[in-house]
């Protein structure tokens, strides 16, 4: 490696260090707080004129499992050895949210349709999100020399 890649290559500090171990820490109440959001936001009567999608809402969709399923494998990965299981497990559990969520909004006053294909655009997302959380987790702990991520617990 030349030198000016090295200087702009990522460097652990103690404090980005730190950063991480806290931020791992509290995944258990940003997903809480991220799951109540989605739920309650996917359940609330539409009204057409404030949020008007055009019948195309799949990014949304997406994005919002996207985030679930990154947040749930950060959290999992606190209390679970991180292996394909692991993986399956979590896009497994988004995937079966993402149907519940669809089918639920038929009930009645929610002003709501269920439509495969927004559940198609969940489970994606939520396969996208884990594909990210393993590319970051690669990054960040496997190729960083400086820390590595092992048995669940940040080390230098």
């Amino acid at each position: 490696m030349n030198e000016a890649h090295e200087a702009a290559s990522l460097k652990f500090t103690p404090r980005w260090r730190a950063f991480l171990v806290h931020a791992h820490r509290w995944s258990g109440t940003i997903l809480s707080g991220y799951a109540i959001a989605l739920l309650t936001g996917t359940h609330l009567p539409n009204p057409e004129g404030l949020f008007p999608m055009e019948g195309n809402d799949k990014w949304l969709h997406f994005c919002a499992y996207f985030g679930l399923a990154f947040l749930l494998a950060t959290w999992r990965s606190r209390k679970t050895r991180v292996c394909w299981r692991l993986t399956l497990a979590v896009w497994l559990a988004t995937a079966l949210i993402g149907a519940t969520d669809e089918l639920t909004q038929q009930l009645p006053g929610i002003n709501r349709h269920c439509d495969f294909a927004d559940w198609i655009a969940d489970t994606s997302g939520s396969a996208c999100g884990l594909l990210v959380w393993h590319l970051l987790r690669w990054f960040l702990f496997a190729q960083s020399g400086s820390v590595k991520l092992q048995n669940n617990a940040v080390q230098k």
